[in-house]
């Protein structure tokens, strides 16, 4: 009987650790592959920082065309158009104030600055005009609606500007929030529209305004400029104003300027 081959334990170690081999090279190849990814991600710092200076460039309101100086070389280099950014619009225009009550503000200014008149009187305008706003402390006595001499003065003074501008002109009672109740003035607005009567009157009977200019409204105590909670605020609301009639066919009823 033959003798048996006995297996050579030798050439197949007990434990072999061949697979470690192919693992290692699994690894490798990740590794590898990561290593690419990053380097397509890779952003040149050169380009990156041209790029912000053109996008200041453009929020600026200079635009310009992205031009890079520098062009990548390599086998990593990846192509890259330019960028052309289009200008920013500018907001749309707010609608400008018409002209002429601009230059009819800054006359009516100039008069009331020439002639002493700014602790009496503000000047403001809006879309409709400009506004003569007039204190009550000068023309009337609390409660009243009779003219004092001071304020037949200043009237006065102002018909000289009014001969001067060929407008309409719509004189304002207005008064605070302390009620009144007279037998002559139950409420303010009795009052308020007899103080507007006696000036627009006092223009037409004693400055020879044509009456057709004129016009004349009471407004209480309901159009106040400040708060009636001081009497400092109380003063400001009691007084009588004097339109100039020049209004645009748009805009708002917004004041603006003013001159004390």
């Amino acid at each position: 009987m033959g003798r048996r081959r006995t297996q050579n334990t030798e050439d197949s170690p007990k434990g072999s650790g061949g697979w470690i081999v192919t693992f290692s090279d699994l690894m490798t190849l990740l590794l590898t592959f990561f290593i690419l990814l990053y380097s397509i991600s890779t952003v040149s710092e050169a380009k990156f920082r041209q790029a912000a200076a053109s996008l200041q460039s453009v929020l600026s309101g200079n635009p310009s065309t992205m031009i890079f100086s520098e062009t990548p070389s390599g086998a990593d280099s990846m192509p890259f158009d330019p960028v052309v950014p289009q200008p920013i619009p500018n907001p749309a225009p707010q609608p400008d104030f018409n002209a002429e009550i601009i230059e009819m503000y800054k006359t009516i200014v100039n008069f009331i600055e020439d002639h002493g008149l700014n602790a009496e009187i503000e000047v403001t305008y809006s879309a409709k005009g400009v506004l003569v706003n007039i204190s009550e402390a000068v023309l009337f006595e609390s409660g009243s609606a009779v003219i004092k001499s001071e304020g037949q003065t200043l009237l006065d003074t102002m018909s000289l500007l009014l001969d001067t501008i060929d407008k309409d002109i719509e004189v304002q009672g207005h008064t605070d929030n302390q009620p009144i109740r007279t037998s002559k003035y139950p409420t303010n607005w009795e009052l308020s529209v007899d103080r507007a009567v006696q000036v627009a009157r006092y223009f037409i009977q004693q400055r020879g305004i044509a009456p057709q200019r004129l016009k004349a409204a009471g407004f209480a105590e309901f159009q106040p400029l400040a708060p009636n909670d001081t009497p400092e605020n109380r003063a400001l609301n009691r007084r009588v104003n004097l339109l100039i009639i020049l209004e645009q066919e748009t805009g708002g009823n917004q004041t603006y300027g003013g001159t004390t």
